[in-house]
């Protein structure tokens, strides 16, 4: 059975693409067909869990240049195919290997990249869903599972990971309420947008993850948790 899971924070600094990275290895080591992608585009760094191991996509691109590249052409589901070309190797030193989807090439022209993709025209005007849809097929085709490391807030890039391509949504959240609150914010946001969706889905599932504790704010709140 293939599972695709987006890891998804209300608020940064909670050690998000760090957790995903280590999941995505343990996977990986117990011979688990493994693909990780960093769809966190504004601040992409999945890439430097894995340092040198890291081969890199016969396309020498990632994730942005795919999109860019299906946003020109507007074909939708036949622009996913080949989307191979733009996927890395992680050889874990023998002991397993995963495919990695980065942001992208971190040149000089990341950014005008970046700027220039247009979500919403990308899903009004140039059959964007299809070609998400299709994306999300292939992945669960060629894999056990799918990891996807998602941007933080309310984005139509973070509706694209935590409403289309999830089957669960791994929702963390720090020892504190605010913390909380937002994840459970961001669950119900995902779940009317799932809703809302075109294509055919099962319920979306939620995994609540606690993350890192810091013990130097916010000490009795944290304490009390602990204790639970």
């Amino acid at each position: 059975m293939s599972t695709i899971l987006t890891f998804y924070s209300f608020k940064g600094g909670v050690g998000r693409t760090m957790a995903m990275a280590n999941v995505a290895v343990l996977l990986a080591q117990r011979n688990q067909r493994v693909l990780a992608i960093d769809w966190d585009l504004e601040a992409p760094g999945l890439h430097r869990y894995f340092g040198d191991r890291v081969q890199a996509a016969p396309s020498g691109g990632g994730l942005l240049d795919l999109l860019g590249a299906a946003a020109g052409s507007g074909k939708g589901a036949a622009d996913a195919e080949g989307w191979e070309r733009y996927v890395s190797h992680v050889d874990l030193n023998g002991l397993g290997d995963l495919d990695l989807l980065t942001a992208g090439h971190q040149d000089a022209h990341y950014l005008r990249k970046l700027q220039s993709l247009d979500w919403r025209d990308f899903f009004a005007n140039r059959e964007g869903g299809e070609f998400i849809e299709a994306l999300r097929r292939q992945w669960k085709e060629g894999y056990e599972f799918t990891l996807v490391d998602s941007r933080t807030g309310y984005t139509d890039a973070s509706g694209v990971c935590t409403v289309q391509l999830p089957d669960v949504l791994v929702a963390m959240f720090t020892a504190n309420r605010q913390s909380l609150d937002g994840a459970r914010e961001a669950i119900a946001w995902a779940q009317a947008g799932r809703q809302q969706l075109a294509y055919d889905r099962s319920a979306l599932l939620v995994f609540p993850l606690p993350s890192r504790w810091d013990g130097r704010v916010e000490t009795d709140d944290a304490a009390a948790w602990l204790n639970i």
